[in-house]
């Protein structure tokens, strides 16, 4: 068993350094897989057919097409202006300068995307210089709030994959993670609320930026509540936000195409099918079949193992999908063993994005 833990340890440790290359992150989860069947003594035949069974395999299909409509609905939301009109609405909506300087960014975090801060740091910038904040607390402003949803938010690639590895629904992940998002606003509003206050013009603040708000956030909306009140998968839910929001979003029958187009990240994409394909690889070796009887050993062994194999992709790699994709496939057979225990999976998650 041991050694079995130590080859693993030692895939994690390769795949950290080639991260830490600027390798593209997809390519080396590839490679590490590759490793993992040479090292786990997977026939060649088995090891170059999981390749394609990996793609075809349903639950890959499936997070593909989530993560795409999600990379659409981003797309189709900065190019139709909706998150332009949002960020305004929110410069008039409040006459505290405390409170939309961390909901600016936080609204902003609703909607993964690549570059996201530097959307949101001019923003908080020019609110912060009016209340001559200091340059570290207008980056902690930016940083924290930002990613406050992280930790339920399925518009997050490691949701998605967390849901996908532990062979739960992404609506029992949300509700078992969403303490966690409610105690990040907590400590984020504890900080905001020892900003000294300053005097604003009261005209500025109008209560008609809220619809304009809300009416522009409505596709994401949709999606939650169809996720959430009325039990529908993701991508089923994604599927009617993301063409909901196309049809009423006014744009030119010419830059629909456009917006296909950009949303379509082979990188990103290419993320979620390594992910799968190590998750295979490695299940195929048989290396995780002894993980189960952990469970009946020292209960401090078992936590150990819990936390350590996210905890030390996430402190190396700093990347969302990473710590999902290379940890949680390593832990999942412990808690997965007799149905899925939602109790860990927070405690794993959270211990990860404290260094992200």
């Amino acid at each position: 068993m041991m050694f079995t833990i130590f080859r693993l340890g030692i895939l994690i440790v390769f795949l950290v350094v080639l991260i830490r290359l600027k390798l593209n992150l997809a390519l080396a989860l590839i490679i590490t897989s590759v490793c993992a069947g040479i090292l786990f003594r997977v026939k060649l035949l088995v090891l170059i057919k999981t390749f394609p069974l990996t793609l075809i395999q349903a639950t890959t299909l499936e997070f593909l097409f989530i993560i795409y409509l999600v990379l659409l609905l981003g797309s189709l939301m900065e190019l139709s202006g909706n998150l332009r009109k949002i960020i305004n609405s929110m410069e008039g909506l409040f006459g505290d300068y405390r409170i939309g300087v961390a909901i600016m960014p936080a609204l902003i975090g609703l909607l993964p995307m690549p570059a996201g801060a530097m959307l949101s740091a001019p923003i908080v910038k020019q609110a912060g210089i009016k209340a001559n904040l200091s340059p570290d607390k207008m980056t902690y402003i930016n940083f924290w709030f930002r990613h406050l949803w992280e930790y339920f938010w399925p518009l997050y690639p490691a949701i998605l994959i967390s849901a996908g590895i532990f062979n739960v629904s992404v609506r029992e992940i949300m509700i078992a993670q969403f303490p966690l998002s409610l105690f990040a606003i907590t400590v984020g509003l504890f900080f905001i609320f020892r900003l000294p206050r300053i005097s604003n013009d009261p005209s500025t603040t109008n209560i008609n930026h809220l619809w304009q708000i809300l009416y522009n956030l409505w596709p994401i909306i949709l999606v939650i509540l169809l996720v959430l009140i009325l039990k529908f998968r993701m991508s089923l839910a994604m599927t009617i936000g993301g063409f909901a929001a196309l049809l009423f979003s006014g744009m030119n029958i010419k830059q629909i195409p456009l917006v296909f187009k950009k949303a379509f990240s082979i990188s990103t994409l290419g993320v979620i099918y390594s992910v799968f394909l190590f998750k295979n690889i490695v299940e195929i070796s048989g290396s995780l079949k002894m993980m189960p009887g952990i469970s009946s050993g020292p209960f401090i062994l078992k936590m150990l193992i819990i936390f350590f194999a996210p905890f030390i992709v996430g402190f190396l790699t700093g990347v969302n999908s990473a710590f999902a994709g290379i940890g949680f496939p390593v832990i999942a057979p412990l808690i997965v063993h007799s149905g899925a225990n939602l109790s860990y999976i927070p405690l794993a998650y959270i211990i990860c994005l404290i260094y992200i």
